[in-house]
């Protein structure tokens, strides 16, 4: 192995890892992760917004419950 002659993309393992040169097909897949991540975000925020909601009304009817023993 030359030390000095190969550059960096060979002492790496070679290829060419320059964001310039992505196929478009990389690209997409890229983009429907990143849509995928924006869904599940809005999908978790969705899920935690009614279980807080449920967790509000679990809390009224205790309430409720503890007056009505009285």
């Amino acid at each position: 192995m030359d030390r000095f002659g190969g550059g960096e993309s060979t002492l790496y393992g070679g290829g060419d890892t320059s964001p310039v040169n992505k196929t478009r097909k990389q690209i997409k897949k890229e983009t429907q992760s990143d849509d995928n991540d924006i869904l599940s975000n809005t999908s978790l925020q969705r899920v935690m917004r009614k279980n807080r909601e449920l967790q509000r009304k679990i809390q009224q009817l205790e309430r409720e419950i503890e007056r009505l023993k009285k």
